[in-house]
């Protein structure tokens, strides 16, 4: 992904969701086939002042997870299982086009999205 596409990535995810604090990204050491684009997309990244200068203009800080850190990202890496399995369970192997496609992640993010971040209580609080 070249710059210019990475921003309009960007410009479509803050539209959607509003513009973070932070961001966190996988650093790409646990994706096998695609480890050499990926390492090579994120050195891309770190060297772009144009990129740099675009998060830092907003306040933005852009993290990474450690290389090592495997249990890092564990509460996003369990969402993105979820969303797999939403979309294979709705899809069931059948070919869509982009505008199905594209409906179905929407209701996937809305009903993960409608569920609570943390447990919730059945014990009244005192009062």
């Amino acid at each position: 992904m070249d710059e210019s596409s990475f921003l309009m990535a960007y410009s479509r995810f803050e539209g959607d969701r509003g513009r973070p604090k932070t961001m966190w990204s996988d650093n790409g050491t646990n994706f096998a086939a695609g480890e050499k684009e990926m390492r090579e997309g994120l050195e891309r990244i770190n060297k772009s002042e144009k990129l740099r200068n675009f998060m830092a203009d907003r306040g933005i800080e852009w993290r990474f997870s450690p290389p090592t850190g495997l249990h890092f990202g564990e509460a996003w890496e369990k969402l993105v299982t979820s969303t797999k399995n939403a979309v294979k369970a709705t899809l069931r192997n059948r070919c869509i086009d982009d505008e199905v496609f594209r409906t179905v992640i929407k209701n996937v993010q809305a009903l993960l999205n409608s569920r609570p971040v943390t447990h919730l209580s059945v014990c009244p609080l005192p009062g």
